[in-house]
């Protein structure tokens, strides 16, 4: 044992303690890498609200993501207790497009209707992103998918 190495343990110690690693940087790094090999335009995170449900554990986080083509609107309720979801959302400018939902539940496609909205019924609570892709024939055009940063939910 060289003298250096119980000072590098304890300063090792010392960091872990003050400024742990967070538990879902792999997750992030992951995704965050992920869309480095698509062609993807990635949503910014403009508003999150949260408020209390009536009957105290229900819980509904509202969350604005926006980009250069659109923006996207959800919101997510639900029994936190029970660690499932609900997620309803909203596509503006309106338009029939599919719907991505990457988690714990693996990836989740829905399709939204002409006035952009959609739902998915029974999500995992944990880190999900959305990707929104191009639909044929749809009120809005795009070049290429529009993806959203990682949140928990």
């Amino acid at each position: 044992m060289t003298p250096d190495e119980p000072l590098l343990a304890a300063m090792r110690t010392m960091w872990e303690t003050a400024d742990p690693c967070p538990g879902d940087l792999t997750e992030r790094v992951l995704f965050r890498l992920s869309l480095e090999r698509l062609d993807v335009e990635v949503m910014a995170i403009q508003t999150a609200l949260s408020g209390a449900g009536a009957r105290g554990t229900e819980l509904t986080d509202t969350i604005i993501f926006e980009s250069q083509s659109l923006a996207l609107t959800i919101s997510v309720s639900g029994d936190r207790g029970r660690r499932r979801r609900r997620i309803d959302g909203w596509i503006s400018p309106s338009a029939a497009l599919r719907v991505h939902l990457h988690g714990a539940d693996g990836v989740l496609e829905e399709t939204a209707d002409e006035d952009g909205r959609f739902a998915f019924a029974d999500v995992s609570g944990g880190l999900v992103h959305f990707t929104v892709e191009p639909t044929a024939g749809a009120a809005v055009h795009l070049d290429h998918p529009v993806a959203t940063p990682a949140i928990a939910i």
